[in-house]
């Protein structure tokens, strides 16, 4: 989680990009990216919780924060980790970008849940070992004279 000041640092952050397109082309449009920016903060926030509170009926059954719970767990799983669920908040990007664990179309992402069903099962098979190279007998092609 992020520090509790972050949210004020977020704000701070967006109000130059805000003042300067509330200047440029009207007001509203800097507030609505000050609206934007804190809003996705918060919204990242509150699933990144719904992924470390102990189960409960609200995070099983709701849609869309069970499939954020099973696409953050498999995140962590030691197989993936470095090259599958990298988007938390909207698994959208892994969708796009093909680096979800899951065999599914973007409402298929959106709304899996806890299934199963449809992961790669590729990706978590333990990687085999490769074989170290054997020394080539003397006289063979590529080996010194």
């Amino acid at each position: 989680f992020f520090p509790p000041y972050a949210l004020i640092v977020f704000i701070l952050m967006s109000m130059v990009p805000a003042l300067v397109l509330g200047w440029l082309i009207t007001p509203n449009v800097g507030w609505l990216l000050m609206c934007t920016t804190t809003s996705i903060y918060l919204i990242y926030e509150f699933m990144h919780f719904c992924c470390h509170i102990e189960e409960n009926k609200f995070v099983r059954y709701c849609p869309f924060v069970n499939t954020i719970r099973r696409h953050h767990t498999a995140h962590h799983n030691q197989h993936i980790m470095m090259n599958c669920n990298m988007n938390l908040t909207f698994p959208i990007a892994d969708w796009m970008f093909g680096t979800s664990d899951l065999n599914r179309g973007l409402l298929g992402h959106i709304f899996n849940g806890y299934s199963t069903k449809y992961i790669k099962k590729e990706l978590y098979e333990p990687r085999r070992r490769r074989s170290q190279k054997t020394s080539t007998s003397s006289g063979a092609l590529g080996s010194p004279a």
